[in-house]
């Protein structure tokens, strides 16, 4: 009775010594801007019911549990970080002179922008998908616009309206 006392002890400082450096580590990533604190909180949770069935219960079952929990927040993280992503996407509007728009502010294609005192230079983007034979093939297509700053009316973004190209 003793042993399994003093082994059920160990087993509990060893618990808490893995949680603690693991949300120490998980602490680092928040701070260093990698992971957001909903995700941090997440996998923080994940961590402690991992670690207790790992000692409490069966190691093989907390690793199967462990893997399935990861994969299912992992992929929840990520769509939610990509929303993130995209809200913060910059999109423009850019008008020439003639009322002839180049860029629209619900426009789905990558545009890349450079704009020099005399000129601008738009590459635009697109990703065609084409099936031929039942295989679903991917290529981009640019097209390149280039227009004298004398043309253009009006230059502005839905984040910010005083963008400076």
């Amino acid at each position: 009775m003793g042993k399994n006392n003093v082994r059920n002890k160990i087993n509990i400082i060893k618990a808490v010594l893995l949680i603690l450096i693991l949300l120490f580590c998980l602490f680092i990533l928040y701070k260093s801007n990698f992971l957001s604190l909903q995700s941090t909180g997440i996998i923080a949770l994940v961590i402690v019911f991992i670690v207790i069935i790992w000692f409490f219960l069966d190691s093989t079952f907390a690793i199967i549990i462990g893997i399935a929990i990861f994969s299912v927040s992992s992929y929840m993280i990520g769509i939610e970080e990509a929303k993130e992503v995209k809200k913060g996407r910059k999109t423009f509007n850019i008008v020439l002179k003639n009322n002839d728009t180049i860029l629209r502010d619900n426009d789905p294609n990558r545009y890349f922008i450079y704009k020099t005192t005399d000129f601008i230079f738009l590459i635009q983007e697109d990703t065609i998908k084409q099936e031929k034979n039942g295989v679903e093939k991917y290529y981009f297509r640019r097209k390149y616009i280039t227009k004298p700053v004398s043309e253009i009316q009006e230059i502005s973004s839905v984040t910010d309206t005083t963008l400076l190209l």
